[in-house]
């Protein structure tokens, strides 16, 4: 079974290649079409408008496609009246309408479409023979949501903070890990732009996470001064690793060293290209995908992982610069993790606070709800100390 989505507007320019490759598809294979659309609200007249969805089966139609399955997304559930209107001037069949309500967790959407035999509809469509479950695992999970009391709050310093979005990977990390820790945690994305240090007092823990370009960074510096100052739970991401052993050489090296990026103009990169790169030529210069990660005994990266190798996904193009790895060593930095092939920094630990770290991989792009990352798990249960 082959699941594609196509995200957009139907009729949008950006989309229409990949709704003729849908469309021929349909022609080609035994498919089953499932369009998503959207039923306001009008709060003053207390109306469900249905007409969004149908000038949107329209456009689709005129495209060349008939939906099997119409899933409205709805602020309130639809009456009998509506759901009858959506499959009749859609052609669509009573059953095949289904509606996903707004609930207060992501993780209950599945259970709301199980209830309404979307699994079935599908399988009897294609003539599968579906396999009895319960799935106890994610009743389990939305229930603990319910009835989980305890709090943390994690702050979140970065440049992208208007849209939270931008960050949903690593959001929904610290959801699965406050799960396997049986605790909440709440989420505040604070700018790396215009913030007062006295905003990261109130926090249990604080996360510097990746990004591009010059904007936002002295306020991420000084998050991870913070940090490592006043022994707060931190972890640094991507550039946030590379910021974090920034902030070590300036502030307890006394080193003036630089971020190629940041500042090309400058000598001395504790951060920079490797060789062969060529900022003139961008497109495959990133370090993308997943690569390996030795980890040393005996330290914080190998108690959270317990294991001396593993494989973590990256995205990104400047690399810590080993010509200086034994002077920051030499004031208590320690380089827990290195990628064996390259000689790349990929993990670093600050010893005399109780949870400071930083990666140059993604863990976020990784963690499952039934499996969540190892790093973000003992981030959290730090946090409650």
């Amino acid at each position: 079974v082959l699941f594609v989505e196509v995200g957009g507007t139907v009729g949008d320019i950006e989309s229409l290649p990949y709704l003729e490759a849908i469309r021929q598809l349909q022609i080609e294979h035994d498919t089953f079409l499932i369009h998503g659309a959207y039923v306001p609200y009008l709060k003053v007249s207390k109306e469900l408008k249905t007409k969004p969805v149908q000038h949107s089966v329209k456009e689709l139609q005129g495209l060349g496609m008939r939906p099997n399955m119409i899933v409205t997304r709805n602020e309130i559930p639809l009456t009998e009246k509506e759901i009858t209107k959506i499959s009749k001037f859609c052609n669509v069949s009573i059953e095949n309408v289904v509606q996903s309500v707004d609930v207060p967790s992501v993780y209950e959407v599945p259970l709301k479409m199980k209830d309404q035999n979307v699994d079935k509809i599908i399988a009897k469509y294609f003539n599968f023979k579906l396999n009895k479950s319960t799935h106890q695992g994610l009743h389990n999970v939305v229930n603990s949501l319910k009835n989980i009391k305890q709090e943390v709050t994690i702050g979140i310093v970065g440049k992208y903070t208007i849209l939270e979005d931008s960050y949903m990977s690593i959001i929904e990390s610290l959801k699965h890990a406050s799960i396997a820790n049986k605790v909440k945690v709440k989420i505040k994305l604070i700018s790396a732009m215009n913030y007062q240090v006295d905003e990261l007092t109130h926090l249990d823990g604080i996360i510097v996470p990746g990004g591009f370009g010059q904007t936002g960074i002295d306020g991420k510096l000084q998050a991870i001064r913070y940090a490592r100052e006043n022994n707060v739970p931190f972890l640094g991401i991507c550039l946030g690793m590379q910021l974090a052993c920034l902030e070590f050489a300036k502030n307890v090296c006394n080193l003036e060293l630089h971020h190629q990026e940041l500042e090309p103009n400058e000598k001395n990169f504790l951060i920079h290209l490797l060789n062969g790169q060529d900022l003139n030529d961008l497109g495959g210069t990133l370090r993308l995908g997943e690569y390996e990660c030795a980890i040393k005994e005996s330290t914080l990266a190998y108690i959270i992982y317990e294991n001396n190798l593993v494989n973590e996904r990256h995205r990104h193009r400047y690399e810590f610069n080993n010509e200086y790895k034994s002077i920051l060593e030499e004031n208590g930095l320690v380089f827990s993790g290195i990628n064996p092939k390259q000689d790349l920094v990929e993990i670093i630990e600050y010893p005399k606070n109780n949870f400071f770290i930083a990666v140059q991989y993604h863990p976020e792009l990784t963690s499952k709800l039934t499996e969540p990352s190892p790093l973000f798990v003992k981030f959290i249960k730090s946090t409650l100390k």
